[in-house]
């Protein structure tokens, strides 16, 4: 499964649906400059576009989309459970005795 073949499967010409992974692209990367202002959706944009701008779009595929929520994770949360996982260290730099 392809753009190009769904594109071509719905009745597009092969000449047409060829362009449609460049002009894809084009498009993300048109709408982040757009919404330069607002990091994380700038993000998710160029990370939907990359995925779906591959040769062959598979399941995997879309499991690359889980990367969207990343903006949103709250880093601090996120590295807790690693730092504090450590012997004598906290998230704070404080060393526990």
């Amino acid at each position: 499964m392809s753009i190009p073949g769904i594109l071509a499967e719905a009745g597009v010409p092969a000449s047409i649906a060829a362009l449609s992974i460049p002009g894809l692209m084009l498009g993300t990367v048109g709408a982040a400059i757009a919404m330069r202002r607002h990091e994380r959706w700038a993000f998710v944009l160029l990370t939907v576009g990359s995925a779906l701008a591959t040769p062959a779009v598979s399941l995997s595929t879309f499991a690359l989309l889980a990367v969207c929520v990343a903006p949103w994770l709250d880093r601090r949360t996120a590295l807790a459970s690693t730092f504090d996982a450590l012997p004598g260290r906290t998230t704070t730099g404080i060393v526990r005795e």
